[in-house]
């Protein structure tokens, strides 16, 4: 009798371990999983003025749905709560829109880079691939998010710089971030491109969605505004250029109240 009850204890405790195993694994579809390492950070001297890259901290979420997995920061730490959740409500939104243009059923894995950790901006760069089955090729992928820190918004490039052929011409001779095998390719590329057309792909920057056609996205590090542009998939699908700050002075948004830390 007693070996009998002892089967039953042993037999119990095994189904409860695998159901206990299912549902770990059925919480990991559509959930977002926090975690607190792995969080990429850009080393660049930070040179825009009174920032203080201490006042709050990172960590990364990880949304994950079939093979779509998508991590995105999380931040902590700000004084105002209210303010933080906001932040953090965007930063989520922002960085999963990219599953409206691909859809669900992608194979998509984007992974976030801290390009400025700043006391009033924070910039998010995403990277990754995504793939179609069926498609001829992986797709590369580029989209940035950025922060006002002070107001707890979103900021695109037109709230920070005016529009016009002067900022066309800075972008062009901006410094090339990209591989050396394609930066002539990609050069010339963004050169053969007229100035009215960039000028529309540059003030609709920074929007994830059919509006923003050329792709093109901005971020900051500590010495300067970076542009992405879409370019032909045998380039990269993107290509990256960066202008310092001290080019940019003459063309600053007077309207916008972060325009000051520029200077």
């Amino acid at each position: 009798m007693k070996k009998m009850v002892m089967l039953l204890l042993i037999l119990v405790a095994t189904f409860a371990a695998g159901c206990s195993k299912n549902v770990a694994k059925e919480n990991t579809v559509n959930k977002t999983v926090y975690e607190k390492t792995n969080v990429s950070i850009n080393s660049t001297e930070n040179k825009v003025s009174n920032e203080d890259s201490q006042n709050y901290t990172i960590n990364n979420s990880r949304y994950v749905d079939k093979n779509v997995k998508i991590t995105y920061p999380v931040v902590s730490n700000v004084q105002d709560n209210n303010k933080q959740q906001n932040i953090n409500n965007i930063i989520k939104t922002e960085a999963l829109k990219i599953i409206n243009i691909y859809g669900n059923d992608a194979n998509l894995t984007i992974t976030p880079t801290i390009k400025l950790k700043g006391k009033h901006i924070l910039s998010i760069e995403y990277t990754g691939l995504e793939y179609t089955n069926g498609a001829a090729h992986t797709n590369s992928i580029f989209y940035t998010t950025n922060i006002d820190m002070t107001k707890g918004n979103k900021i695109i490039l037109k709230d920070i710089l005016n529009i016009s052929e002067d900022l066309v011409t800075k972008v062009r001779y901006g410094q090339y971030k990209g591989d050396s095998e394609t930066k002539t390719a990609a050069i010339s590329e963004i050169k053969g491109k007229e100035d009215s057309d960039i000028i529309n792909a540059l003030n609709n920057a920074d929007i994830i969605g059919d509006i923003n056609s050329e792709n093109v996205y901005s971020y900051f590090t500590g010495d300067s505004i970076g542009i992405s542009i879409g370019v032909s998939h045998a380039i990269g699908d993107h290509a990256e250029f960066e202008v310092r700050y001290s080019d940019i002075k003459n063309i600053l948004n007077p309207n916008s109240e972060l325009s000051k830390y520029f200077y």
